[in-house]
């Protein structure tokens, strides 16, 4: 028969008092284990004013770095939208009949305006126009003038300029590079 105060001969109290014990000694461990890891964690508030003082610059040195980008990509865009809007090559006629067209308001006579194929290196297309005319050197010049302010797209590449017999006209062999979207573009 067993006493209620023993569990096989050992007293109820040793069991309890083990168990306080065995707990007490876990509570502890992990009391200490804990209290060092939060020790090593915590900055002393030297540490914290100088981590924040170091991440309040990094910050506004990138916050610097980024407005100066998106002032950057800002000035890039307005130059971008201000370059001249390349045509399609297929367009080639209508810009014909208004080179033409201003040739003859400038005095300037075109006898060849011809196009050549489509040319491509990259992503950059264009095409050679052959263009022959006359007219006299203020004509010539006020011409090429007003076809490279009006369209900044056409670039004289070559000029072979002869003169008549009186000197009075110009005899003119060109050849213009006329940059075009790429095909796909």
């Amino acid at each position: 028969m067993t006493n209620a105060k023993h569990t096989r001969g050992i007293p109820i109290l040793w069991i309890h008092s083990a168990g306080a014990a065995v707990t007490a000694g876990m509570v502890g461990i992990t009391g200490y284990l804990y209290w060092s890891h939060f020790k090593q964690t915590t900055l002393s508030k030297a540490e914290a004013q100088v981590l924040y003082s170091t991440t309040r610059a990094e910050f506004e040195k990138q916050s610097s770095i980024s407005d100066t980008l998106q002032s950057q990509v800002k000035e890039l865009r307005s130059r971008v939208e201000s370059l001249p809007k390349l045509s399609s090559a297929d367009s080639y006629n209508k810009l014909s009949a208004e080179i033409a067209s201003l040739a003859e308001s400038s005095g300037v006579r075109i006898d060849v305006l011809q196009p050549d194929e489509q040319e491509t290196q990259g992503r950059i297309a264009w095409v050679p126009i052959e263009c022959q005319g006359e007219g006299s050197v203020d004509a010539l010049l006020q011409w090429i003038d007003a076809l490279e302010r009006q369209w900044p797209d056409i670039v004289l590449e070559s000029l072979d300029v002869v003169s008549d017999e009186t000197g009075q006209t110009l005899r003119l062999d060109a050849l213009f590079r006329w940059y075009v979207l790429a095909d796909g573009a």
